[in-house]
């Protein structure tokens, strides 16, 4: 397999830290900075399903000069290449911004996993590898604004959970939406109860008109089953979830 793994350096917690004057950051001259210790972790996790696969892995950091550090460390324990993203107008961005920046980067190769650390150090970010967007962003009633905001954000996932009642009143769209976005959208749920899961069914599977929602909120308007092909309903149901999330159980799921 072709593994890309993203890192990034951070404060090292054990030197003295000063607050730079404007409050926002801290002074960086003379700090000394290290390797995000989770995104080690996702390089030895890379490193080791290279070896077993044959593969290589390519490391991705965005960030000043002072990056190339980490870069090297991670090619001295065995990455094959390493890229470093340094325009400056890279500089400051958030988690969204960066994870685009980086998203763009490894488009450019045709990778078959991409890892990161589960959060960073010094800011707690943990939004720079996929983001998933809980009850489809709250889009569900403008999907065309949700298909925006997937096209222009790759790293974004949508998860439908307790959003049934826009998808249910909208079947064309609801359906076209989900044909065309099947590899970026995932079931979910926001409470265990199974006696809800069959109104998911029938408005996911079926061809049903006009029956009612299973609350008596939310929504007071009937729903529309959107028929989607099987393909498609085994992508929003577990294959994405399983994409996305590489520690969950690869067996046990229908083929």
């Amino acid at each position: 397999m072709k593994v890309a793994v993203c890192v990034k350096q951070v404060p090292n917690t054990e030197a003295r830290l000063r607050v730079s004057r404007d409050g926002k950051w801290l002074e960086e001259e003379d700090l000394p900075f290290v390797t995000n210790e989770n995104d080690s972790y996702a390089l030895e996790e890379g490193l080791k399903i290279a070896e077993k696969t044959g593969g290589e892995v390519v490391v991705f950091s965005l960030g000043p000069e002072r990056v190339k550090d980490a870069l090297l460390k991670a090619l001295a324990v065995g990455a094959a290449r390493a890229v470093h993203l340094a325009d400056p107008a890279f500089l400051g961005g958030d988690a969204l911004a960066t994870g685009r920046a980086l998203a763009t980067a490894i488009q450019r190769e045709p990778f078959d996993l991409v890892l990161t650390g589960s959060q960073s150090d010094d800011l707690r970010f943990g939004g720079t590898g996929s983001i998933i967007a809980a009850h489809l962003g709250w889009h569900g009633n403008d999907l065309g604004r949700l298909g925006k905001m997937l096209d222009a954000m790759p790293n974004v996932y949508a998860e439908l959970g307790a959003v049934l009642y826009d998808l249910g009143r909208q079947p064309r769209g609801g359906h076209d939406f989900l044909v065309k976005y099947q590899d970026r959208v995932m079931f979910g749920k926001d409470a265990f109860e199974p006696s809800e899961y069959p109104y998911y069914w029938r408005v996911l599977e079926t061809n049903d008109e006009y029956f009612d929602y299973y609350r008596n909120y939310h929504a007071f308007w009937k729903l529309y089953g959107l028929g989607l092909p099987d393909d498609v309903l085994k992508k929003v149901y577990y294959k994405n979830a399983l994409r996305v999330t590489p520690g969950l159980p690869k067996t046990g799921w229908p083929q």
